[in-house]
């Protein structure tokens, strides 16, 4: 039993893709005083940019949760149809966050709407470069790299909405995998729920990184935020 390699290479994406998130989060904490004194007119923008991340990192962590909250009993007739519930409630869930990509949409552009808003001018190759620009980081290097990655979370054909819905996919993959291994031609058989919550399990800790991971991602953005306010 293995775990397909678009739902590996799709963890390793939202993985990195989050990993970008920590990164504009901790320059923000660095730069924290700087910007309070030298531009406090742009603390309010920071402020909404990090709150727009932190609503896609809640997201995340509600996405990846549909699998690692998923358990069920094996060895028994009443087992699979525990697990036959247990699935439809949980694709449902996750049929729920899919309808939400609209809203994912409105983060993408509030985000890139308060960096145009902080940019000192129009003519920077892009307006993130002004946001690293106003925490006076002592690297035009960092910034650089940090406005590319802040660029790339708001750019929702790249990133935010593609994580998101990508892990969703990913999700209902293992889900079906899961499912397949009860049975064959739609008839689940009590003996293979042992086989099936092996499988479970290996989907579930291949995804608990990206819950833990997005958890904390949230929990850092909102204790900058409250040192902010």
């Amino acid at each position: 039993m293995t775990i397909a390699q678009e739902v590996l290479d799709t963890i390793k994406a939202v993985a990195e893709g989050i990993g970008n998130v920590r990164k504009v989060v901790e320059a923000v904490r660095d730069g924290r005083a700087y910007l309070e004194q030298k531009h406090p007119g742009a603390k309010g923008h920071v402020l909404a940019m990090l709150e727009e991340l932190r609503k896609d990192m809640a997201l995340l962590r509600e996405e990846s949760s549909i699998l690692t909250g998923f358990w069920f009993t094996v060895g028994s007739e009443a087992s699979v149809a525990t697990f036959n519930e247990l699935c439809r409630k949980h694709r449902h869930k996750a049929d729920e966050l899919r309808g939400g990509f609209d809203a994912l949409r409105g983060h993408c552009s509030l985000i890139r709407a308060h960096a145009i808003a902080m940019s000192a001018s129009q003519m920077k190759p892009s307006p993130f470069l002004g946001v690293f620009e106003l925490l006076g980081l002592a690297s035009p290097r960092r910034e650089a790299e940090l406005a590319a990655n802040l660029e790339r979370l708001a750019n929702e054909e790249l990133t935010i909405v593609t994580m998101t819905g990508g892990l969703l996919t990913a999700l209902k993959r293992s889900l079906d995998d899961v499912q397949a291994a009860l049975g064959t031609d739609r008839n689940m058989d009590p003996a293979n729920t042992r086989k099936a919550g092996t499988l479970l399990e290996m989907h579930s800790k291949a995804f608990e990184p990206l819950e833990i991971a997005a958890r904390d991602a949230a929990a850092e953005i909102e204790k900058v935020v409250r040192a902010m306010a």
